[in-house]
């Protein structure tokens, strides 16, 4: 389960990356793999729905835009509408996730609260909200409540399918971003009743060199500034692509998150301010004991010859020519012990890069650092 914040500005989301221009907005995401085995390279799998998705955005009345189960999702599950909970830049928000109560039973809630603007949103990973499970054999769905896989946040307790021993965890999902000064190669995306133009590649200082078809086929899909993708949203605010539709992100490391255009203060200048993170804690107010740093971007460093089972040739920061990778600091901003991430030296940096530690047998193809004491400022 993900539960996803996604930024303003490269709207509409379904087949871009914003709810608007102007604020945030998140939803939940539960994806499953249909394949046999665990660990980094399972098999076999299912090609007609290896990883399908229940998807819905988090709603002030908690009723999903549209069906939110892989096998009837449509447009409105894309859109969103006046119950979808919109968040300012800026804004201070308590997220919450647990096992509900339902009618016949339990599932999994997320809820978030803007103490900024005192509203607050909700969903219910239910059957009755039409979250269903995939059969690996036809992937035909079921009506089903998901529900937490364990009791408790042991460094034992991870996804045994994913990349990197990890279960709860915050995570920012990078390599889906170039910004261009023009784009070209037009094409066509189709969903229901919706149709839009998007483009397939980015010229501009960032794209040096020609896309390696081993690596990202094309940038696709690539926006230009000021489109409106025919009167649904309004005027994009940049020009460029998001890298995720023939590629799974920027694999030749060129875009900007590879370069240190990260925050590097805790109020706005050249670049945006750091986002803050209290230490997350139990519905009691405890803390997890311990804590590990990991990222999974040797994934994506297979076509450059990196070993997931040995680390071979798997390197931090990845080989781009901005030569950089964004890590985490711990800081006292406003008197509160924070997480923070991106270029940030105003605390406890844990080595930088270093702090992901190596690739090995024993961390799943990611680079993981080790189970540490879980610190204060």
């Amino acid at each position: 389960m993900e539960l996803q914040f996604y930024p303003p500005g490269f709207a509409p989301f379904a087949d871009n990356t914003s709810c608007d221009d102007a604020h945030w907005c998140s939803a939940l995401n539960i994806d499953s793999l249909e394949c046999s085995g665990s660990g980094y390279a399972p098999s076999p799998c299912n090609p007609n729905c290896t990883e399908p998705v229940n998807f819905a955005f988090i709603q002030t009345n908690g009723v999903p835009t549209g069906p939110p189960s892989p096998q009837l999702s449509n447009l409105a599950t894309l859109t969103p509408n006046r119950h979808t909970l919109l968040m300012n830049p800026g804004d201070v928000i308590v997220v919450s996730m647990f096992d509900a109560w339902i009618p016949g039973g339990r599932a999994l809630e997320a809820r978030e609260t803007d103490l900024s603007t005192g509203q607050s949103g909700y969903m219910i990973a239910s059957a009755a909200n039409g979250f269903m499970n995939t059969n690996p054999k036809n992937c035909s769905g079921t009506p089903f409540n998901f529900q937490q896989e364990y009791s408790s946040a042991r460094a034992q307790n991870f996804l045994p399918w994913g990349f990197g021993p990890y279960m709860i965890n915050s995570e920012f999902e990078i390599g889906h971003f170039e910004p261009c000064t023009s784009v070209h190669g037009a094409a066509t995306f189709t969903m229901g009743s919706f149709t839009d133009t998007y483009y397939k590649n980015c010229s501009g200082p960032y794209e040096t060199t020609a896309e390696k078809p081993a690596l990202e086929p094309d940038d696709s899909p690539c926006y230009p500034f000021g489109d409106t993708h025919g009167g649904t949203v309004a005027p994009n605010l940049v020009t460029g692509c998001d890298v995720s539709f023939n590629a799974t992100g920027d694999l030749d490391y060129d875009g900007t998150p590879y370069y240190r255009d990260w925050p590097d203060s805790v109020t706005p200048d050249r670049y945006p301010s750091t986002f803050l993170q209290l230490q997350p804690t139990t519905d009691y107010g405890q803390r997890c004991p311990q804590i590990q740093f990991e990222t999974d971007n040797s994934a994506t460093q297979l076509a450059t010859g990196c070993n997931p089972a040995t680390g071979a040739n798997c390197v931090l920061p990845p080989p781009g020519p901005g030569n950089f990778y964004p890590y985490w600091t711990q800081a006292t901003v406003g008197g509160l012990c924070v997480w923070e991430f991106g270029n940030m030296a105003n605390g406890n940096t844990f080595g930088g890069d270093a702090q992901y530690g190596s690739v090995g047998p024993e961390t799943i193809g990611a680079f993981a650092g080790p189970v540490r004491p879980n610190p204060n400022c």
